[in-house]
């Protein structure tokens, strides 16, 4: 829908990125759940809201 932000790339958290969308760390845990950031290849929220994971495990991608 809208521009796409990654907020974790290859299992590091981008931090500028994710003050520009007004986040914390703990929020962005949360949305997460229960995925450890290592496993995280791309997490992106776009400005609708929208979210984007891709697992580093396996190819599948999600959108939430």
């Amino acid at each position: 829908e809208g521009y796409a932000v990654p907020l974790v790339i290859c299992g590091k958290i981008n931090r500028s990125a994710l003050e520009a969308m007004n986040l914390s760390e703990t929020s962005l845990r949360k949305k997460l759940k229960d995925i450890p950031l290592e496993k995280v290849l791309l997490f992106t929220i776009d400005d609708g809201g929208n979210e984007y994971l891709v697992k580093s495990k396996d190819t599948q991608s999600k959108e939430r």
